[in-house]
């Protein structure tokens, strides 16, 4: 620790890589990319996995719902009956936007989708052998407060380069 304060081999640091287009100097920082990175993931993955709420081409969602959670369903909301296929549409529908919300606004998205994973994930928690599964999406819930955390300083919508 002492060596960055140490004068003599401050010296010996190299300063970031800077380049000029036009009159905007960009800087490739590597906490940017990870900001990129994780944004385009979460916007993609969260739109796959909500599409397929409707689709089921990857599995049957409805299955995932635990004892507590499961037995809720069928429940009816005024005139209309939720059952469980229908609870699946409706968290599907809620990733799909929270998708969009991340590619345009990025710190409100990543803070809906880090509260919905942290949730799929304790909820998993609850039905037995999908420990693997819990822990995954607790440790996504982390990665999106991240993405959050550095949307703070990069929060930009996706389609703006820098």
């Amino acid at each position: 620790m002492t060596e960055y304060l140490d004068p003599k081999k401050a010296e010996r640091i190299e300063p970031i890589r800077t380049f000029k287009v036009d009159d905007l100097t960009l800087t490739p920082r590597p906490s940017f990319r990870a900001y990129r990175l994780l944004q385009a993931g979460f916007v993609l993955l969260s739109l796959l996995t909500g599409a397929d709420k409707f689709f089921h081409r990857l599995t049957d969602w409805s299955r995932y719902l635990a004892g507590p959670i499961g037995e809720l369903f069928p429940v009816r909301v005024q005139a209309y009956l939720i059952d469980a296929p229908m609870f699946m549409r409706i968290v599907g529908g809620i990733e799909i936007a929270a998708a969009l919300l991340i590619a345009l606004v990025p710190r409100v998205g990543a803070a809906i989708v880090s509260v919905l994973l942290l949730g799929i994930g304790v909820q998993l928690l609850l039905l037995p052998g999908l420990g693997d599964l819990a822990v995954r999406d607790l440790a996504l819930s982390f990665s999106a407060a991240a993405l959050g955390l550095l949307a703070k300083e990069y929060g930009r919508p996706l389609w703006r380069a820098y």
